[in-house]
């Protein structure tokens, strides 16, 4: 793989959101961030980050119940294909030559599920999109989902906070409020490097989710 200077986009050029049009005019490359690998354009080439699901230890019985996991809400600088940072003037950008596989909601949605399916909590988990309607629903918010710059040629801190709640399908609040969060730094400046981040901050807010389910369902018992 190539090693160069990765481009990024100013904020002023808006993210591709689901079902919007990418508007184009004034999209500028403004700056550089050193040494960072590069891969083509996004012209569904670019250099795919993905998300892992996070191994947990499988629950001894699953309960009887099943959970539906929601589409996420997501801040709008997050509601995209394109991987989020802010710079050290604390301004959006995006990298360019790097794309998550999906639109980021669906990315987190999609391994939430996994996980907690391989966790053997429930006895079906699935997403919203598959038509099951759960006893149980999880609803998440995106509120911070990026890599963060202290000075340009840096490595990035990775920073993922998710605010989840669980419900039940008839009504009431099964799990309150709460915020998973984590960060960690990227080991270097490469996407290779800042994608590995990316992937172990997500696993250790799903790590954080999984648990606080886990203790309802003992407490529920």
């Amino acid at each position: 793989m190539t090693t160069g200077k990765t481009k990024i986009f100013s904020i002023s050029a808006s993210p591709r959101k689901r079902g919007s049009r990418l508007i184009l005019a004034g999209m500028a490359v403004i700056s550089c961030l050193a040494a960072c690998a590069i891969a083509p354009r996004d012209t569904g080439s670019a250099f795919m980050f993905d998300l892992p699901a996070a191994r947990m230890r499988a629950a001894p019985a699953p309960s009887g119940e099943t959970l539906t996991v929601a589409m996420p809400q997501t801040a709008a600088e997050l509601d995209t294909y394109r991987i989020a940072l802010k710079r050290d003037n604390r301004r959006w950008d995006y990298y360019d030559g790097a794309r998550w596989s999906d639109f980021l909601p669906v990315v987190v949605r999609d391994d939430l599920t996994t996980t907690l399916a391989m966790a053997h909590i429930f006895k079906g988990v699935a997403t919203d999109s598959s038509g099951l309607a759960g006893d149980n629903i999880l609803q998440t918010d995106i509120q911070a989902f990026h890599a963060e710059y202290a000075t340009a040629d840096a490595p990035p801190v990775v920073k993922v906070r998710i605010i989840a709640h669980m419900t039940g399908r008839l009504g009431g609040t099964e799990i309150p409020a709460f915020a998973a969060e984590a960060r960690r730094k990227a080991a270097d400046n490469t996407l290779s490097a800042i994608q590995a981040a990316f992937a172990a901050a997500f696993r250790d807010a799903e790590r954080q989710i999984a648990r606080k389910i886990i203790e309802r369902e003992k407490n529920h018992k």
